[in-house]
This record gives structure tokens, sequence and C-alpha cells, in this order.
């Protein structure tokens, strides 16, 4: 802009004055306004009298107002208010006026700013304004993800920590609550660990992870049931568990672990019962010694001999047997044995060698058994007389055949010397006074002489033969 002042013959009055510029569109004012620079405008002055002036002038061209960062500082930490920022004007006519974000502060030099975009204006002089902005950083959140290990077992130190940091400025420094340094930590015992995380540019922040173990520590107890009978395996262990990490697994000495409390099955003998947990946590109990009763005892002697036709009794004899006993003998068929649940029977019509076996089960179902061999003897003995006298005296009178009794004449026959029968009976007995020949032949005494006898007997067995020899007949 320019303004026109004109001194004449008349007083110093502008407003005395008209005025005429040669602008587009022309202005009649004594200041014309909205000029260009590097342009030349006149302007022609005219007073009351009419007598008139010409002037001009040329509108210099001022250099921009130019705003410009020098220099700034991003945040050091996120959420902090660190930041600043130096503005520095050129061109245009100085001294320079800020307003930063439309107000304050008014210095070229802003500080303790939060994270953002901050607009500063540049006035000069001759109020040309100038606008920047700029820019404050901030880095992202320092965080700390802590992941623990939880002890095994109680009273052990073997958790774990670890610990991975993000955000901030790297490179990053670990610092837990018991003064080691890292990003890990081993062999910890259950409780509360902390860490402190600091980055490059100093930020901290703190964070705790707790390692826990069981409530309690793991244990057991044990209940035997003993074997009941000698050599049995139906004994057990049954072992009940508690603290540490269900669901828990069971062992004895050294065989592998099972899921079943109860470990069956087992004879006579000491064993080591063991309990581990889902973690791995281990707890041995006391030996324990599955016991068992002595043997039950059965005797039956030793092996029998009988002569064919005789009877003989079995005995049985039985120790360390509880409560009442029961017998079985065996063969559970056999004909010969007068019972076959006592302990003594008998032996009866016994013909040929046999075994006898005898189960004897206690009250608790403990048994024991014993063989026996019954030996018969056959010694087949029957005999006719080689003489004999029928005198009448009792004496001999009759030519019996002898024996054992269990045997039975089929036949008996007699002969003289010529080769005739002089007397024959069948069917009969041994050692019959009844039977026989008395010496007669046809109601007369035969003479004295040898004569030949033939007889076929049969055993209690079955078996039959036939006998010969000769007597001789006395009177």
């Amino acid at each position: 802009s320019v303004t026109a002042v004109f001194y004449g013959a008349n007083s110093a009055n502008l407003n005395a004055f008209s005025y005429q510029w040669n602008t587009t569109p022309p202005q009649t004012g004594p200041q014309a306004t909205g000029l260009t620079a590097s342009q030349t405008y006149s302007v022609t002055i005219t007073d009351a009298l009419g007598c008139s002036d010409v002037q001009s002038v040329t509108i210099a061209n001022q250099p921009p107002v130019i705003a410009l960062i020098s220099s700034s500082t991003n945040v050091l930490c996120f959420g902090d208010a660190t930041g600043s920022a130096i503005a520095t004007g050129a061109g245009g006519t100085q001294p320079y006026s800020y307003s930063w974000n439309g107000g304050t502060p008014t210095d070229s030099l802003v500080q303790n700013l939060p994270a953002g975009t901050y607009t500063v204006t540049i006035t000069d002089a001759n109020g040309c304004p100038a606008t920047t902005t700029v820019s404050i950083k901030q880095p992202s959140a320092l965080a700390i993800d802590l992941i623990p290990t939880d002890v095994k077992c109680f009273g052990e130190s073997n958790g774990t920590a670890k610990a991975t940091a993000s955000g901030g400025t790297p490179p990053y420094q670990y610092v837990w609550w018991n003064g080691n340094t890292g990003p890990s930590l081993q062999d910890l015992p259950a409780g509360t660990i902390g860490l402190t995380l600091s980055d490059a540019n100093g930020c901290q922040t703190t964070d705790s992870v707790n390692s826990r173990q069981p409530d309690t520590p793991i244990a057991a107890t044990a209940v035997k049931n003993d074997v009941k009978c000698f050599g049995g395996r139906e004994g057990d262990i049954t072992i009940t568990a508690s603290g540490g990490t269900p669901p828990y697994r069971y062992a004895l000495d050294d065989k592998p672990w099972n899921g079943s409390p109860k470990q069956i099955g087992l004879s006579a003998g000491i064993y080591v019962p063991k309990v581990i947990d889902k973690s791995g946590c281990e707890f041995e109990l006391p030996p324990v010694e599955i016991e068992q009763r002595e043997p039950v005892l059965l005797d039956l002697g030793p092996d029998i001999t009988i002569t064919l036709g005789e009877s003989t009794q079995l005995f049985a004899n039985v120790s360390n047997a509880a409560g009442m006993v029961t017998y079985s003998w065996s063969p559970e068929d056999s004909l010969w044995l007068s019972c076959l649940d006592c302990p003594d029977p008998f032996v009866d019509s016994l013909f040929y060698e046999n075994y006898f076996e005898l189960m004897v089960t206690d009250s608790l179902g403990c048994r024991a058994s014993d063989l026996i061999r019954v030996i018969v003897e056959k010694p087949r003995r029957v005999y006719v007389p080689t003489a004999f006298s029928p005198n009448g005296d009792f004496n001999n009178d009759r030519l019996l055949v002898h024996g054992q009794e269990s045997a039975f004449i089929l036949n008996f026959r007699v002969f003289d010397r010529w080769g005739e029968m002089v007397f024959e009976d069948q069917q009969f007995n041994l050692n019959d006074p009844d039977t026989g020949w008395d010496g007669d032949f046809r109601g007369k005494p035969m003479d004295p002489g040898v004569y030949v006898w033939i007889l076929e007997v049969q055993y209690i067995d079955g078996y039959t033969e036939i006998l010969k020899g000769n007597t001789t007949l006395i009177r």
C-alpha cells in the first residue's frame, strides 16, 4: 500500500485534496491498497483550486516470511511430556512473533510436549505470517510378558520365569527382584518374583509373576492283605495317595507304573510301594511284607500191600489246617472205597494195584493232597493134600481142597489109576469140611492106592486156572 501526502499553498489537510490512482480498479483515497510488488503506481493529486501534481512510486518486493523447525526432540517414554521443538523464521521483516497452535506459548522454543502434531505461526514486523507443523513422536508402550513355570514338587526349587520385552526403545535391561539379570530365571522356589525392565531411554516398567507349587507334598499310605494259603498269589497292597498333583500312578519295587491303587496277585514277600503324581513327583513307602500261613500238610503214609481178597484202611494225617477240614478222595467213581468224604476209608474188593488221592481243604480254602498206592499180591494159594485116611477118626477123613478163601472151585474130579472118575464136585468154596471125596465110589470104599485129581479154580479177580496132582488113599 502507498499513502500520498501533499503540501501546497493550503494547509496540510488531506481531505482538502482529491486523489486519482492508476490502480485496477482505480482508487480515489489518499491511500492505495492491494498493490502488487515490483509495480510502479502513479497518483494525481488536485487541490481545491484545481492545481494538481502527479507522483509515482514503485512497490518494493519484500522477501516472504518463512517458518522453519530448526530442531525437535521426541518423547522419551510412552505417555510422557518430554518432547520439544524450536521454530525459526526467515525472510520478511524482523522482529518475528510466534504462536503455537494458535495460542501460547509465544517463544520460538516450546518444551514439555506430549506426542502429537503441533502448528507454529511466525509473523514478521509487517504482519506477514508463515505457518509450519512439527510431529513429536513417542515410542510404543514398554511392556513385559512374563511366563512362569511352576515348581513341580512341593518344596523344590525348579520353577522358571521367562520375560519377553516389547515396545520402548531397545536394547533392554532386565533386573529381577532377587538381583539377577537377564531375560530368564531358573531354579526358582514357589512364590512371587518381580522384574524391572528398562529401555535405552531409561523408561521403566515393572511386573511380577507367581511360581506355584502343589498345596501339599505327595504322601501315601499302604494297607495289605496277606496270602491266605501257603504258596498262594492272592495277596494285595492298596496304596492311598494324597497331596502333590493328581492323578497318581502306582508301582511296587521297580515294576512299571500303573493306574490301579490296588496291587493284586502278590505272593509272600517284601514289597516297596511307590506312588508318582502327574508332575513326576515320587513318594516311596516303607517296605510292606506280605505274609503267609504254614502250609497245610497231608500224609497218607507209605504204600500199602495187601493180598488179593483182603481189605485195608487208609488214614489221613492232616496238620496246620484252619478250622473244619473237608475230604475228597479220588477216583470219585471208586467202588473200592467205603466213603469219599471221610478221613479214613476202607479199601475192599480191590483186585489190582491202584492209586488213591486225597484232597483236603480247610476253612480258609487252603488245600493239600497226597497219593497212596495199594499193591495187591496174588499168591494163588490152592492145594490138595498128598494123602488122606477115610477111617472115621474125624482126622483127615476127606480129600478137601484147601487155600485162600477168596478163591472158588468150579470143578473137582478124582480118577483111579485106570482113569475112571471116582468123584466129582462143582461150585463150592475152599476149606469147606462138607465138601471133598470121602474115599467111596458108588457106596463102596475104594482100595488104598494112588489117585489122580484135577480141579478148576476161579479167583476173586476172575482169573481161572486148572490144577492137577495125585493123592494117596490110606486105610
